[in-house]
């Protein structure tokens, strides 16, 4: 029942929420091209530097990091939208070091490169 009813609310929010929600659902397309990349990036290139368990256990705490930061940022923004940016920060770090990763890994990845310089405007642009 709870459930049903947080998905029947009436949710209507300020402009500043409004652009944290747009900024968090830009964040989130970008979190996700990141964990795209780092699918694709798990196979080293020829002439990448030779990756350890330590690499790809990096990759994973940083997907983890940044993934658990989307989910959280969507329920803020309705429900708390002052912990928003903060929340939008721990995005960012979690993808720049998951952009580490995939430089130890296989390389880098241009499209993640891409989604993270995204991410770091998009949260740039988010109102305090």
């Amino acid at each position: 029942a709870d459930y049903d009813d947080m998905m029947n609310m009436d949710v209507s929010l300020s402009a500043r929420d409004l652009k944290l929600a747009q900024g968090s659902l830009r964040m989130a397309g970008d979190a996700f091209k990141v964990l795209k990349a780092s699918v694709k990036g798990l196979q080293p290139k020829e002439g990448a530097p030779r990756a350890t368990s330590f690499h790809y256990d990096d990759l994973a705490k940083a997907a983890s990091l940044f993934t658990r930061a989307a989910e959280d940022m969507g329920a803020l923004c309705v429900f708390d939208s002052n912990q928003c940016p903060a929340e939008a920060a721990k995005l960012v770090d979690g993808l720049a070091s998951a952009c580490e990763a995939l430089r130890d890994i296989s390389g880098g990845a241009p499209e993640a490169e891409e989604a993270l310089a995204d991410a770091r405007a998009a949260l740039a642009g988010l109102p305090a």
